[in-house]
């Protein structure tokens, strides 16, 4: 096991993300989608290290409208369905932020990276 100079941030999506999901041209075909449905599988990211959690969400905050896109993308493609303003103040109405500072490796195998 290898500890890794890295702080996790796990992003977990509010009642107004499932509201706007639930809201997608379609979504009524298909099964509501529930907050259970939402936080099974959240996204997750790799942050700098540092001596606080504060400072690590803060740098999720200056990331946040890039996270916030991504987030949007995995459930609709189209631009013109997503809130027009994805600011940070939004972002935080949207998601909470769970930071862990502790990550280790337990894999044997090397880490791979593909871009995104």
């Amino acid at each position: 096991m290898k500890v890794i100079n890295r702080i996790v941030a796990i992003i977990k999506p509010r009642q107004p993300f499932l509201d706007w999901v639930n809201s997608l041209p379609g979504a009524a075909d298909h099964h509501e989608i529930t907050m259970a449905d939402i936080h099974d599988d959240c996204m997750t990211f790799l942050v700098p290290e540092y001596e606080d959690n504060a400072r690590a969400l803060e740098y999720i905050l200056k990331n946040s409208r890039e996270i916030f896109e991504l987030e949007l993308e995995s459930w609709d493609l189209r631009v013109e369905l997503w809130p027009e303003k994805r600011d940070r103040r939004l972002f935080k109405k949207w998601f909470d932020v769970e930071i862990h500072s502790q990550v280790i490796d337990i894999a044997k195998s090397y880490i791979e990276y593909e871009e995104y």
